[in-house]
């Protein structure tokens, strides 16, 4: 099992912060379910290993950055597809989830009347990540180098083009927005900058998808929660208990 030992400070923060946004006894009964869960299925968590690089379900956040700065994983390819708005094959991601999300474009494709995902970013290196730092946007908008989901090759972000050529981008009141949520997280991709800095340390981010492999992204779906809300749950809550 792979839980992560918070500091008092930083589970003190997370107190605070699910306390006075949601209060104190959502978090409280939250504390509950997932104990009482885990005294049912104690394999379960295991399954979730978002501590290491190379997972599918590593969790980057402003406490938990890449192990490893240069990380670059051995199974990159070219998305394969034709049913992006632009040429898929020049973005790379990690094989799985370049296959997954090939999956995704074409069930876009279909139930959204031949409008396309427009693809705009994939993979952005440390290198990358520090000029836009300095050149183009705040920590709030851009992640800190190491705990971009850029650099772990399993983010993308996208557009609509429709099929008379609009471009259109990605807001939560889209229609395009909700099937993303709703069909994505069945193909196993989640919007993880959905409840702002408080809740997931980054700015709301619409057009931005991760994949997180296996049941987790539909949980997250049919919970209402964001990957970084999950994440702080269980590790608090996990770390007391198991202590």
């Amino acid at each position: 099992m792979n839980i992560v030992k918070y500091s008092g400070f930083r589970l003190l923060v997370w107190s605070l912060i699910l306390g006075g946004v949601f209060g104190w006894g959502w978090f409280v009964a939250m504390q509950d379910q997932v104990i009482e869960f885990y005294e049912q299925e104690p394999n379960y968590f295991s399954i979730y290993n978002t501590k290491e690089d190379l997972s599918l379900q590593k969790y980057l956040g402003n406490w938990q950055l890449l192990v490893d700065s240069t990380y670059v994983p051995i199974d990159l390819v070219a998305i394969d597809s034709d049913f992006t708005a632009n040429k898929a094959s020049r973005f790379l991601l990690r094989k799985e989830v370049a296959e997954k999300f090939a999956d995704l474009a074409w069930h876009f494709w279909k139930d959204n009347k031949w409008d396309k995902l427009f693809i705009t970013s994939t993979y952005r290196s440390a290198k990358f990540q520090e000029s836009l730092l300095k050149k183009w946007c705040s920590r709030l908008k851009c992640a800190e180098v190491g705990s971009s989901e850029h650099q772990l090759w399993l983010a993308i972000d996208l557009g609509i083009m429709t099929k008379k050529g609009k471009y259109i981008a990605l807001t939560k009141w889209s229609v395009y927005y909700k099937w993303l949520i709703t069909k994505g997280a069945d193909r196993w991709f989640h919007n993880s900058y959905q409840k702002w800095v408080d809740i997931d340390g980054q700015m709301e981010e619409s057009r931005h998808r991760r994949y997180l492999w296996t049941d987790l992204a539909q949980i997250l779906r049919d919970n209402n929660q964001s990957f970084a809300e999950w994440y702080a749950v269980q590790q608090t809550v996990l770390d007391d208990y198991l202590l």
